[in-house]
C-alpha cells in the first residue's frame, strides 16, 4: 500500500508541472459555455434562450386576416419570446443573408381577399439555415396561427359568405337579414366557447420561487466533462509509453507489482481529475450560479466522475498498443459517448430514436447526475448515483484485465 501511495503521490505532483496546461483544461470549457451562454440569452434573466427574431413583410397592406397574423407574432405580451418587426422584401432579405434574424415570413398580396372568398393562398417562411431550433419555433408557431385560422373560416364559412357578397355587391343589409346574421354568429360562438371551457387537457404554468434555472447547468456541465475526458486520456497515455519505452521493465525491477503499478497509475488520475473538477465546480458556481444544496452529495458525485472518466481511460490504454491506438480508439470513444451522454447536445434535444441508447454512454450518468443535483431532482439523482457506482465497478475489473494482460506482453 506504502509503494502505491508513494508513487500516486509522485505522479500527481508531476502532473501540476505545467500550470499552462492545467488553466487550459480548466478555462477551454468555460470559454465555450460563455459563448453558448451568450449565443442563447442566458445572460438575461439567468435562463431561456433569447427571444427569436423573425422579420415580417406584409405584401397585403390593409388586410384584416394579414393583420391578424402580424399582430399574433408581434404581441406585446409575447415581446420576451418573439421579436417580430415588420420590413420591406428587399430589407428582409438582407437580414437573413446576413444571418440576422431567424426566419422571414412573407405574405402576399390579396391574402386576406383570397381567403375570405375560399381560395387557397400560402404564407412563405425562409429560415435561417446556420440555426436549428429557432426556424422550427416560427414554424411551430405559424402553424398553429394557420390552423387556427382554417378553423375559424371553416365554422363561419356561410356567414363570411354572406357579407363578402354584401360587400362586393355594396348593398347595405336589410334590418332582418343583419338580424339573423348576427344572431347566427352568436349561436355558433355560445357552442365554441363551452367547448374551450371545458376542455380536459390543460397546461400548468408551473415557475420556480425565487429560483432561476441557469442554462448554463447544461451547457458547462456537459462541455466539463467531454473536456475532462480528453484530460483523463492524455495524462493516462503514459501508461503506453512506458510500456513501449520498456520504463515498466525497470519499475518492476525494484519488486514493484504490476497491481500496484496500475493502482499507482489510477488513483493518481483519479485525484488529479477529481482536482480539477472541483476547481470547474467553483468556476460554475462563481461565473453561472450553478449551485446545489448539498455540498456532501456534490464531492461524491465528482469523486464517481472522477473514477469513472479515468477508469474508462484506462480501458482504451488497456485495448491499446501504442500512442496511435490510444488517438484513435480514444476519440471514438470520447465522440461516441459525450455525443450519447449529453455533453455536446442535451440529451433531452436529442431524437426520441437516439436518446434511448444515452443509457451505454457512462458520460450520460455523470453529466445527468450533476444536472439532477443542481436542480435538486433527488429521487433521479440517487437513481443515477446508484447506477453509477455499479458502472465504476464494471469499468474497474475491465480495466484492471486489460491493463494487467498488457503489462505481462512487456514483463514477462
Amino acid at each position: 500500500m506504502r509503494k502505491i501511495l508513494k508513487l500516486a503521490v509522485s505522479d500527481y505532483k508531476r502532473r501540476w508541472n505545467k500550470p499552462i496546461l492545467i488553466l487550459l483544461y480548466v478555462f477551454t470549457p468555460v470559454i465555450i459555455t460563455l459563448i453558448m451562454w451568450m449565443a442563447f440569452g442566458g445572460g438575461s434573466g439567468g435562463s431561456g434562450f433569447a427571444p427569436l427574431k423573425l422579420a415580417i413583410v406584409n405584401n397585403d397592406k390593409g388586410g384584416v386576416i394579414s393583420d391578424f397574423f402580424v399582430n399574433a407574432f408581434s404581441n406585446e405580451n409575447a415581446k420576451d419570446k418573439i421579436k417580430a418587426f415588420v420590413v420591406k422584401e428587399p430589407e428582409a432579405m438582407k437580414l437573413i443573408n446576413g444571418r440576422k434574424v431567424s426566419g422571414v415570413m412573407i405574405i402576399p398580396k390579396n391574402f386576406s381577399k383570397n381567403i375570405l372568398e375560399m381560395r387557397k393562398t400560402e404564407i412563405k417562411l425562409i429560415k435561417n439555415p446556420t440555426e436549428m431550433i429557432y426556424p422550427m419555433i416560427a414554424e411551430t408557431g405559424l402553424n398553429i396561427i394557420k390552423d387556427g385560422t382554417n378553423y375559424l373560416l371553416t365554422i363561419f364559412k356561410d356567414e363570411i359568405t354572406i357579407i363578402r357578397t354584401a360587400i362586393e355587391k355594396k348593398e347595405k343589409m336589410d334590418n332582418m337579414t343583419f338580424t339573423t346574421l348576427y344572431d347566427k354568429i352568436g349561436d355558433k360562438i355560445k357552442k365554441i366557447i363551452p367547448l374551450f371551457e371545458e376542455q380536459k387537457i390543460e397546461i400548468k404554468d408551473v415557475k420556480e420561487e425565487e429560483k432561476k434555472i441557469p442554462m448554463a447547468v447544461f451547457y458547462f456541465t456537459g462541455m466539463a466533462f467531454f473536456f475532462l475526458f480528453f484530460i483523463s486520456n492524455a495524462v493516462l497515455n503514459d501508461m503506453v509509453k512506458e510500456r513501449n519505452g520498456f520504463i515498466i521493465k525497470r519499475l518492476f525491477l525494484s519488486e514493484l507489482k504490476k497491481s500496484e503499478y496500475y493502482f499507482a497509475r489510477i488513483l493518481s488520475v483519479v485525484l488529479f481529475m477529481f482536482t480539477i473538477e472541483f476547481v470547474l465546480a467553483i468556476t460554475g458556481r462563481l461565473l453561472f450560479h450553478i449551485t446545489t444544496d448539498s455540498i456532501f452529495w456534490l464531492l461524491i458525485t465528482l469523486f464517481l466522475s472522477a473514477i469513472i472518466l479515468s477508469l474508462l481511460s484506462a480501458v482504451i490504454m488497456g485495448l491499446s498498443n501504442n500512442e496511435r491506438q490510444v488517438h484513435n480508439i480514444g476519440m471514438i470513444f470520447v465522440f461516441l459517448f459525450a455525443m450519447l451522454g449529453g455533453s455536446l447536445i442535451p440529451v433531452s434535444v436529442l431524437p426520441a430514436s437516439i436518446r434511448k441508447f444515452s443509457v451505454v454512454s457512462p458520460l450520460y450518468y455523470i453529466t445527468e447526475s450533476v444536472i439532477s443535483l443542481v436542480l435538486q431532482r433527488m429521487d433521479k439523482f440517487y437513481h443515477l448515483i446508484i447506477s453509477t457506482s455499479f458502472i465504476a465497478i464494471g469499468l474497474f475489473i475491465l480495466s484492471y484485465l486489460l491493463n494487467i494482460r498488457a503489462l505481462k506482453k512487456v514483463v514477462k
